[in-house]
């Protein structure tokens, strides 16, 4: 698993989780998302994500309710197929706004 960040703007970060979404990188992502109080908006790319598992899930709802609890919103953008499985399978994919690409991302972040 790789794990990269990129600051889009003062209130806004991209994660690029590629490979295995699970326990292994949980804490790395948190850090990023859970902890940083001044970051509103969170877009998880998963454009490289081979596979998602219950922890890696719970971490995505728990994302989404600390940037909704500061205003913001956590938005998936081009989960693989692997992922979308998951997410429809657990209708996920109603609760996430999802993007195809970063101008889908930067319209969602002004509507939210």
């Amino acid at each position: 698993m790789e794990l990269q960040t990129k600051q889009l703007n003062p209130q806004a970060v991209l994660i690029r989780i590629n490979g295995r979404f699970d326990a292994a990188v949980v804490e790395q992502v948190k850090r990023v998302w859970i902890e940083d109080e001044t970051i509103h908006f969170v877009v998880a790319d998963l454009s490289e994500t081979t596979f998602i598992d219950s922890i890696g899930l719970a971490t995505l709802v728990s994302g989404l309710k600390s940037t909704r609890q500061r205003g913001g919103e956590l938005i998936l953008l081009k989960p693989t197929e692997p992922v979308k499985v998951i997410l429809e399978l657990t209708r996920m994919n109603m609760v996430f706004k999802m993007a195809a690409t970063l101008d889908e991302v930067e319209a969602l972040t002004k509507a939210s």
